[in-house]
């Protein structure tokens, strides 16, 4: 996701790439993932203008049963970028380094944070881990409500099954 920039700045503005997108991105630290979609790069007075509709996969934890299993998300990227002069990349802007690449790759990686739900479940009638032996429900059912309660923990039992709970 690093584009050679520097010919589409010497076109005038409203000049367009529309680029195609089929690649392994290295996303995090020794994570690659496929992303795939579009790019458009307009050039506007004060440098590049790039509109994406992307979509990854990803390896995400289930809020319920904690699994981890690959979760799509689609991102749309709308950012402005201009070539690095003596005030660089001031608010977090975009910046077309000194030989014309623009690289889209951070921006990506923070659009995929930004787009990910706050807790995703793997499934979405997931039934979750039980709270007392931690077993995935998904797999079997939990057994640990017929087991007899230890006797050192009988008065704590005998409290919350009075109190509803």
């Amino acid at each position: 996701m690093r584009y050679n920039v520097a010919q589409l700045l010497k076109e005038p503005v409203g000049f367009q790439w529309d680029l195609q997108v089929n690649e392994e991105v290295l996303i995090e630290a020794g994570v690659r993932e496929r992303v795939v979609g579009h790019v458009r790069l307009t050039r506007f007075n004060r440098g590049v203008w790039a509109k994406a509709g992307l979509d990854v996969e990803v390896d995400e934890s289930c809020g319920r049963c904690l699994s981890v299993f690959r979760l799509p998300v689609h991102v749309c990227i709308d950012e402005r970028a201009r070539p690095s002069g003596p005030a660089e990349a001031e608010n977090g802007e975009l910046v077309i380094d000194r030989d014309g690449a623009l690289d889209l790759r951070e921006t990506l990686r923070q659009y995929l944070i930004l787009n990910r739900p706050v807790k995703a479940v793997c499934q979405s009638d997931c039934k979750g881990i039980c709270a007392l032996c931690g077993g995935d429900k998904n797999l079997s059912p939990c057994q640990c409500q017929e087991r007899p309660v230890e006797p050192r923990w009988a008065k704590l039992a005998a409290l919350g099954s009075r109190r509803g709970g």
